[in-house]
């Protein structure tokens, strides 16, 4: 039962969180935040709301708005919670849509596949999913991730350090969140992290364009 666990302070609390986080991302995150209090508890669940704002932000600075959130979609997608990476693929998706009209390999249905994979086969499809010079970037980074997530390579630059460290973040995070992540579908993901995702115009018009990519119209 969601909330379960939770005192009437945490419960209200994460209530009125979720209700700022609708009027300023749009979506829903009731029930994964509720569960990560429970499990969190109140130092570590804000920590994690306050780390996690500030890993975001400096993503977006080194890789821009759109990677940063296929980056933290991909540190999710390793640890198999679909809250976080269809979430923020969601989100990147959206961006790209908007500022391009072009529809982005790593939506969170392409996400659901990709954590079905073995890990070096989920690696491999991710290089060639990312192939063009308009992913190269994200393509860098996905690579990047995954070889410092499998200890082959050592961080060398900063944004080594920032990649490794937006892994080990949501490593941990998407643990307290594992049942609701296993549970959700990619089509019922919530936009994550970007005010995007408020936009219902661009939502309807990015949901139609990948109706008929579907479709093959």
């Amino acid at each position: 039962m969601s909330g379960t666990g939770l005192t009437r302070t945490q419960r209200l609390f994460v209530r009125g969180l979720h209700h700022a986080l609708q009027l300023r991302f749009g979506g829903s995150w009731l029930v994964v935040h509720e569960e990560s209090m429970a499990t969190l508890g109140w130092a570590r669940f804000l920590k994690f709301l306050k780390d996690g704002t500030m890993m975001v932000t400096e993503l977006t600075k080194r890789f821009g708005e759109a990677d940063a959130q296929f980056s933290v979609s991909l540190a999710a997608m390793w640890n198999g919670c679909g809250v976080c990476s269809y979430g923020h693929s969601l989100a990147g998706s959206l961006l790209v849509f908007r500022d391009t009209g072009r529809l982005h390999p790593l939506c969170p249905e392409v996400i659901d596949e990709l954590q079905d994979l073995r890990n070096d086969d989920a690696a491999a499809r991710l290089d060639t999913l990312l192939a063009g010079e308009e992913h190269a970037q994200l393509r860098r980074i996905a690579a990047q991730m995954y070889a410092l997530r499998m200890g082959r390579v050592l961080p060398r630059s900063v944004d080594d350090r920032v990649i490794e460290a937006t892994s080990r973040m949501w490593d941990w995070y998407t643990e307290c969140s594992i049942v609701v992540g296993m549970t959700l579908r990619p089509e019922d993901a919530s936009c994550q992290g970007h005010p995007v995702g408020r936009d219902t115009e661009l939502l309807a018009r990015y949901g139609q364009a990948r109706a008929e990519e579907r479709s093959g119209s």
